[in-house]
C-alpha cells in the first residue's frame, strides 16, 4: 500500500529540491515519488510504498531541520484529487446558496414587497 506524507514548513525564498527530500525519506525505505511545490512554495508530499517505513519517517524526520527550518512532517489527509476534505471549491458553493436571506429588510423582504406593488398597480388598471 503506498502512503502520502506531507511535508511542511519547507523554506519558501530557497526552495529546497525534490532530490534533497527523497535523500531524507529514503533513509527508512522505498521513495516511489517525491513532488515539491514551487507557487506557492513551502511544502512537498512523498509517497512511500510501505506504510511501517512511512511511520518511521514521520517519526523520525518530524521537527527536523531542513536549511535552517523546522519542518512538519505527517501523513497526508488529502484525497488523491489533490483537494481536501469537504470537496473543494464546489461543496463551498453549494452551502453558501444554501444560507439563510438576511433578516434585515434591503435583503429579501424589500423585493417580495416591490413585486407585490407592481401587482397591485396591474390590478388596478
Amino acid at each position: 500500500m503506498t502512503v502520502k506524507i506531507y511535508v511542511g514548513n519547507l523554506p519558501e525564498t530557497n526552495p529546497v529540491p525534490a532530490s534533497t527530500i527523497e535523500r531524507l525519506f529514503s533513509k527508512y525505505g522505498r521513495v516511489r515519488d517525491c513532488w515539491v511545490a514551487r507557487l506557492p512554495a513551502g511544502f512537498a508530499f512523498v509517497m512511500m510504498d510501505d506504510e511501517r517505513d512511512a511511520s518511521d519517517a514521520i517519526d523520525a524526520l518530524d521537527g527536523t531541520k531542513v536549511d535552517g527550518q523546522r519542518i512538519r512532517v505527517e501523513i497526508s489527509r488529502t484525497k488523491s484529487t489533490g483537494r481536501g476534505k469537504g470537496g473543494g471549491r464546489k461543496a463551498r458553493s453549494i452551502s453558501r446558496s444554501r444560507g439563510k436571506r438576511p433578516e434585515s429588510g434591503v435583503g429579501g423582504d424589500s423585493r417580495s414587497r416591490s413585486r407585490g406593488r407592481r401587482g397591485d398597480s396591474r390590478d388596478r388598471r
